[in-house]
C-alpha cells in the first residue's frame, strides 16, 4: 500500500520524517523491493523554521528546511511572522509610536484577547492582520495549495494519515517565538478554523484517488495565554490557558472530514 503522512503541526515532524526514511531505507535494501514496490511510503511536513540567525528566536526543533527527495521526504516552510515584519512590528504593520497609541477592544477569553500578567500589565501578540507579504494565514494556505498538494497527488497516496496539529491557530501558544534576551514573545503563524477545515477539504480532495481513505491523528494544539504569573527568580509559576480558538479550530477540522471534500 502506498501510504502518505501529512503534517500541519507548526512544528516540523522530525521524529516521524526519521521513521519514514529508516523505513524506506529498509525496504530498499530487501532483495525482492522492486517486485513489491506497490508498498511505498511518503512524507510532507508543512512547518514554521527560524534558526534564531537573525531574530535570536531559535524555532524547536529548528530541522526540515530542506527536501529529501529520494526519500519521499517534501518540507514546506513557512516563514515566521516575526522574520517577515520584524520584531517591533504589530499585526498591522505599524511600529513606534503609532502602534502604541492605537487602541482594540478585546472580548475576554477570545482568540485575541491581551495576556494578563501578575503585575497587571497585557501583551498581545500579533494575530490574522498580515498582509500577503509578512507571512501569517495567507502565505501558509498559498504554500498547502501550491506546494503540498501537488507532491502529495503526485505520489497517488492509497492511505493518507494526518498528523493534524492545531498550534498553528492564531494565539495559539505553540507558534509563539520567544526571544530570551529581549524576553519578548512573538506569534508565528494565525491560522483560522475555516483555514483547518481548507486544508482538510484539499486533502479529501488528492483522497478520492484512494476512495477516501484518510486517518486524522491529533497532535499539537494548547491554546491562547489568558494569565501567566511569574515567580520572584523570573521563572514562570503559572499559565492560565483559553482553550476557545483551539475547540474551533478541532471542530472545524472534524466537521469537514464527516462531510467530505
Amino acid at each position: 500500500m502506498r501510504v502518505a503522512v501529512v503534517d500541519f503541526d507548526v512544528h516540523h515532524g522530525n521524529g516521524t520524517e526519521e521513521i519514514a526514511r529508516h523505513w524506506l531505507t529498509k525496504q530498499r535494501a530487501r532483495e525482492d523491493y522492486h517486485r513489491h514496490r506497490s508498498a511505498d511510503l511518503f512524507f510532507t511536513s508543512i512547518h514554521l523554521a527560524d534558526d534564531g540567525s537573525s531574530s535570536g528566536i531559535n524555532f524547536y526543533p529548528g530541522t526540515g528546511v530542506v527536501d529529501d527527495v529520494v526519500n519521499n521526504i517534501v518540507n514546506v516552510v513557512v516563514p515566521p511572522m516575526w522574520l517577515a515584519k520584524g520584531l517591533n512590528a504589530t499585526a498591522n504593520g505599524e511600529t513606534g509610536e503609532r502602534a502604541r497609541k492605537k487602541t482594540k477592544r478585546y472580548s475576554e477569553g477570545s482568540d485575541d484577547a491581551p495576556v494578563h500578567t501578575k503585575n497587571g500589565s497585557s501583551q498581545q501578540p500579533s494575530t490574522d492582520h498580515q498582509p500577503p507579504s509578512a507571512g501569517g494565514r495567507l502565505e501558509w494556505m498559498k504554500a498547502f495549495r501550491e506546494r503540498l498538494i501537488p507532491a502529495l497527488r503526485a505520489f497517488g497516496p492509497e492511505l493518507i494519515v494526518v498528523s493534524a496539529g492545531f498550534d498553528a491557530a492564531a494565539s495559539d501558544v505553540g507558534n509563539l517565538g520567544v526571544d530570551a534576551k529581549r524576553n519578548t514573545r512573538h506569534q508565528g503563524v494565525n491560522l483560522r478554523p475555516e483555514d483547518y477545515a481548507d486544508m482538510t477539504r484539499a486533502l479529501l480532495g488528492v483522497a478520492n484517488v484512494c476512495d477516501g481513505r484518510v486517518v486524522s491523528i491529533l497532535e499539537g494544539g494548547y491554546g491562547h495565554l489568558m494569565n501567566m504569573n511569574v515567580a520572584k527568580d523570573g521563572s514562570v509559576a503559572e499559565v492560565t490557558l483559553g482553550r476557545d480558538g483551539f475547540a474551533k479550530c478541532v471542530t472545524a477540522h472534524v466537521k469537514a472530514l464527516l462531510v467530505g471534500a
